[in-house]
C-alpha cells in the first residue's frame, strides 16, 4: 500500500469538501424555489364546489 503525502491528502480533502458543500452549490441555487413574500392586495374565500349527480340532485 502506497503512502500519500500530507499535502496531497490535504488537496484531495479540500476538493471533496467543496464538492459536497451543498450550501454553495450553483446548481442548487438555480433550482431553488423562489417565493414572493409581498402581501396580497385582496383575497376572498372560494365557495365550496358543487357536485351534480346523475339523478339531477346536487350535493355539497
Amino acid at each position: 500500500m502506497a503512502q500519500s503525502k500530507p499535502s496531497v491528502l490535504r488537496e484531495q480533502t479540500e476538493k471533496l469538501k467543496s464538492a459536497h458543500d451543498l450550501g454553495r452549490s450553483e446548481h442548487l441555487e438555480r433550482a431553488a424555489i423562489k417565493f414572493d413574500e409581498r402581501r396580497w392586495k385582496s383575497s376572498r374565500a372560494l365557495k365550496a364546489p358543487e357536485i351534480n349527480f346523475v339523478d339531477g340532485s346536487r350535493g355539497r
